[in-house]
């Protein structure tokens, strides 16, 4: 049996938690926020991982695949369907989170997946939603700002053109 042409990671991402793991070693769980995703890119330089296998998850993958794209790290996301019926092809029928990175690794052995293009379409779309976020909440504390209220309610609103009101 042919050893696998590169070193892969399989990593199952929830909202709270990251669990990775490399087919023969041993699961790690990191958080997934900045701290813990950067631990998980440490441990992934130190193993020489060439690509990481995961799905994507609802959005809580975003900061993981755009932490290995800034890192220049190959990701590839798996539609939750193809992992699933791999998973069946290969008799696992159990469902947690190490068997999943587990079984992703194996994927990525395999099948070879093609990384993800880094996506500079998709930051830019992130950032204009940001800014109309903060555009419609300019706008929420400019009507509170022409209804009476208390003085102690009044003074804690936005006042565009104020120091100190981020205008």
């Amino acid at each position: 049996m042919s050893e696998p042409s590169k070193v892969v990671a399989g990593v199952d991402v929830g909202k709270a938690t990251l669990v990775a793991t490399l087919r023969a070693g041993a699961d790690q769980e990191f958080a997934n926020s900045p701290a813990g995703r950067g631990e998980l890119l440490a441990g992934l330089e130190q193993r020489r991982v060439e690509l990481v296998v995961c799905e994507p998850s609802g959005g809580y993958e975003k900061g993981l695949v755009g932490g290995l794209h800034q890192a220049q790290r190959a990701v590839s996301l798996v539609a939750p369907g193809r992992a699933r019926a791999y998973a069946k092809a290969m008799g696992q029928e159990a469902k947690t989170d190490p068997l999943d990175a587990r079984l992703l690794a194996r994927y990525g052995e395999k099948l070879e997946p093609a990384p993800e293009p880094e996506s500079e379409r998709e930051t830019v779309k992130e950032l204009l939603a940001r800014r109309q976020q903060l555009v419609d909440e300019r706008v929420r504390e400019r009507n509170r700002l022409e209804q009476e209220k208390s003085f102690a309610v009044e003074d804690s609103l936005f006042r565009p053109g104020l120091a100190g009101s981020g205008d």
